[in-house]
């Protein structure tokens, strides 16, 4: 239906410009949902964008729902994380994603679909970059607010570091134990959580 609907004369005078916004929106939607997937998926963009990539394909196939795409994406998700069901919270945040994919490519002309859909996931890759770089900014902080110095950090973990910028909790017992109470206090909140380390950490 939605291929029908592109060979209408007003759908040809859309520009990628007029997408914008909508490209914006289901990003930051996506980003949002990205949030919860198996942090052992974020090591690469393929990893990481698994699930907003099947959407995408999904969603430009001819007669396929909001449901249909929601629920594959779903079960890709549930295999991620040892076949475990998803939340209610998870569950919306990707119909919300898949919602808001559709109105896009409801929107957007055949020619400019592949354009708009690899923009779309390269936004979605920094935006969940951007992300997890605020975490351990986060968790600096909140370690900042215990010790106040990195000397007293330094004495307390048993650790070298010079810097608050160059912490690590790998090998840090203790701060391995921090991180544990840190995502704690965060889940409590509703706020993003890594569950495993980036590589520099």
């Amino acid at each position: 239906m939605r291929d029908l609907i592109q060979v209408g004369t007003s759908q040809g005078q859309i520009r990628f410009e007029d997408l914008r916004t909508e490209l914006d929106g289901v990003a930051s939607g996506f980003a949002k949902y990205l949030e919860h997937y198996p942090a052992k998926t974020r090591s690469s963009a393929h990893g990481l964008l698994g699930p907003v990539r099947k959407a995408v394909n999904l969603a430009l196939k001819p007669l396929m729902t909001v449901g249909q795409v929601a629920g594959r994406v779903a079960r890709m998700h549930e295999m991620a994380q040892g076949g475990r069901p998803l939340t209610a919270d998870v569950t919306t945040a990707l119909e919300n994603g898949v919602s808001m994919l559709f109105v896009l490519v409801d929107k957007c002309p055949v020619h400019l679909r592949k354009p708009v859909t690899d923009r779309l996931l390269d936004h979605v890759y920094l935006l969940r970059r951007k992300a997890g770089l605020k975490f351990w900014s986060d968790f600096t902080e909140w370690l900042t607010k215990k010790y106040e110095t990195i000397e007293r950090l330094n004495s307390a973990c048993g650790s070298a570091f010079a810097t608050w910028s160059s912490v690590r909790k790998k090998g840090h017992p203790q701060l391995e134990s921090y991180f544990i109470e840190f995502t704690q206090t965060r889940r409590a909140t509703g706020a993003a959580v890594l569950d495993e380390d980036d590589p520099d950490q």
